[in-house]
């Protein structure tokens, strides 16, 4: 277990990661493992309907191949969380339009082939911290590690005009309503007898609204000053 409040925490690159030897599919391994720790009660997550290395072996070419749009988080030498964007082909899209989205859609063939040029869509995947650091006041380091990443897209050709979130708990919702996501679409069977753990929910926000959230939360807390 983690003891202390005061945690200091990176937020880490693709290139940050090789740079300690650490590459993708390592990454995934451990993060994986995280994301079932950090719901175990998500028995209707499909996260956790995939072998363990099924899912590791899915992602990691999707992370290989999305550097900009994802961040893992370190305390000392160990991975303690991430969080991942990506951006789906106009099919898929489409899914998350219409509530019908699975875990197992993101995929490497499932991506844009292109994401420089034209807007496109962006869809929150994950942002998951390892149970022992979930109640250490980090949420400072997960809000300047997306704003850091996400404002710079538009610098490296990436124009995104809305941003999706797929989400799983009331945490979750508390998370992205505070940064100006608001709901789409409940994504579960009409009529159905969900136990609220077990619900999906899809809520969006437009990128430059997301962008103007996060800044001022950013600015207003003093999240990454010295």
């Amino acid at each position: 277990m983690v003891d202390s409040n005061k945690i200091e925490v990176k937020s880490c690159s693709k290139e940050d990661l090789l740079s300690m030897g650490i590459n993708v599919a390592q990454l995934l391994r451990v993060i994986t493992a995280i994301d079932e720790d950090c719901n175990p009660e998500e028995a209707g997550c499909s996260l956790l309907e995939e072998p363990y290395e099924a899912v590791v072996a899915r992602l990691t070419p999707v992370f290989d191949a999305t550097p900009d749009m994802w961040r893992a988080f370190m305390h000392e030498d160990e991975i303690i969380g991430y969080w991942n964007c990506v951006a789906l082909n106009n099919a898929h899209q489409k899914k998350i339009e219409d509530g019908l989205l699975r875990e197992s859609y993101i995929n490497v063939n499932n991506l844009r082939d292109d994401i420089h040029g034209e807007e496109i869509d962006v869809l929150f995947d994950s942002v998951c911290l390892h149970k022992d650091y979930q109640r250490k006041r980090l949420s400072g380091v997960v809000i300047k590690s997306i704003y850091d990443a996400m404002s710079a897209l538009p610098s490296k050709g990436i124009k995104v005009n809305k941003v999706w979130a797929s989400i799983w708990s009331k945490a979750g919702i508390k998370f992205f309503s505070k940064l100006g996501f608001a709901a789409h679409k409940e994504n579960n069977p009409d009529n159905a007898d969900i136990p609220d753990n077990e619900k999906h929910y899809i809520y969006y926000v437009n990128f430059n609204d997301m962008i103007a959230n996060l800044e001022n939360i950013v600015k207003e807390h003093g999240f990454g000053r010295e």
